[in-house]
């Protein structure tokens, strides 16, 4: 818990990113969003990729990124509050990783920084929840709709547009992060809050992992909902019974492989420039070569082999109280 009052904070943004294996799109989120807030604090709990190399390069450029490698941190909302105690504005962004922030046009993240920072301090704090659309796997592929998908198939395939609730929130004494109903981190209290919701979406959700990455992200989870923990005191012991059972081998390769045989890819279709959102600048730049990047390499493995462009939807901005 972070007892420091608001009196203590200057009135300004902190964007909180927390890393675990984010080579992929660590740097396009930085680069995209660093005319967003006023410092950005990176906080890696166990990469064993090029994350953590990527992000020190990124330091050294930009004055206002902090990194901090705590690999000793067990789970995502401990990263949220370490980074949290690091930080020092009234206003606290809980984005993620793999976002990717538009920077021209209507739906510039500098325009979002304007609402913001024009926000009045209010009692109950103040929400901004902000609408996405996501790709999965690259740029490319996305998942289909929830509405779509058997009941328990494809529940971690990321399907198009969805909002996303408390991303944006106004500092308050005692604001802490926590563990929500076993599987999501959130600031507890947050479904009291004034809500504030922006139909606009500012950035786009560039869900890219390795098939490794995404059967630990799903089994990481089942083991939090599992909740025996006196049994699997540790993720690494929650697989070595799991594997065999699920997948016939202990093998974390082979049994990533056929997780994304069974639960993956029959859960995607094709990304339609026609009738979905563009790719965000950052994302257009490093496709045509434009944009030199420390992951370049890396990056280049998901990137559209050509760099599309249409208009964005939905663009109308609402407000509305959800206490």
């Amino acid at each position: 818990m972070d007892k420091r009052s608001t009196s203590e904070r200057a009135h300004g943004i902190s964007l909180l990113i927390p890393t675990q294996n984010a080579e992929l799109t660590v740097e396009l989120c930085i680069r995209s969003f660093v005319h967003y807030p006023d410092e950005i604090i990176v906080v890696d709990n166990g990469s064993t990729d090029g994350t953590k190399e990527i992000v020190k390069e990124l330091e050294k450029e930009f004055d206002h990124l902090s990194f901090y490698d705590c690999p000793e941190l067990p789970d995502l909302h401990h990263n949220r509050q370490f980074a949290l105690e690091k930080s020092r504005f009234n206003w606290i962004a809980r984005l993620d990783s793999d976002y990717v922030a538009y920077t021209s046009g209507d739906n510039d993240i500098r325009d979002l920084r304007k609402l913001v920072l024009a926000a009045p301090r209010t009692e109950p704090p103040s929400t901004f929840r902000i609408k996405q659309f996501s790709l999965t796997r690259d740029c490319n592929t996305v998942g289909i709709e929830r509405s779509e998908k058997p009941e328990g198939r494809g529940k971690y395939v990321q399907g198009g547009w969805s909002e996303l609730g408390a991303r944006i929130i106004q500092y308050f004494s005692g604001m802490s992060f926590a563990r929500v109903n076993k599987r999501w981190e959130g600031v507890p209290g947050q479904e009291t809050f004034l809500s504030r919701t922006l139909d606009r979406a500012y950035w786009m959700h560039c869900d890219f992992k390795r098939p490794v990455d995404y059967l630990l992200r799903s089994e990481r989870t089942n083991w939090r909902e599992h909740g025996d923990f006196d049994r699997y005191p540790t993720l690494r012991e929650y697989l070595r019974a799991v594997l065999p059972e699920k997948y016939g081998t202990e093998c974390l390769k082979k049994a990533a492989l056929m997780y994304m045989k069974q639960e993956f890819d029959p859960w995607v279709r094709p990304y339609d420039p026609a009738t979905m959102p563009p790719y965000p600048e950052t994302v257009e730049l490093a496709a045509k070569g434009q944009l030199q990047l420390f992951s370049g390499s890396i990056v280049s493995r998901i990137l559209p082999n050509q760099p599309r462009s249409t208009a964005h939807q939905p663009t109308a901005i609402r407000e509305k109280n959800d206490v």
